[in-house]
């Protein structure tokens, strides 16, 4: 997953992989959004931190007969960067 910060608030990011749900297995792709409600500057000015609310969604495509898995976040933390 790679993703970008926009104005120190708000992230989005997409990435590819593959996905295992037991015994079906496939490729898999990934979307996150999020938001930095509070945030600041840490003691060297140049790292950042803060409050995260996200969201993510991966979808695995296993193939026929199991179709695709989807998985959904919700997500509300602290992050360092």
């Amino acid at each position: 997953m790679a993703d970008v910060t926009i104005a120190d608030m708000f992230v989005i990011g997409a990435g590819a992989g593959y996905g295992v749900f037991n015994n079906p297995r496939g490729p898999a792709i990934g979307f996150r959004a999020g938001v930095y409600p509070v945030h600041g500057v840490g003691a060297d000015g140049i790292r950042r931190k803060g409050l995260v609310i996200s969201f993510e969604s991966r979808l695995a495509f296993l193939g026929d007969p199991n179709g695709t898995g989807v998985m959904l976040m919700g997500s509300i933390g602290y992050e360092a960067f």
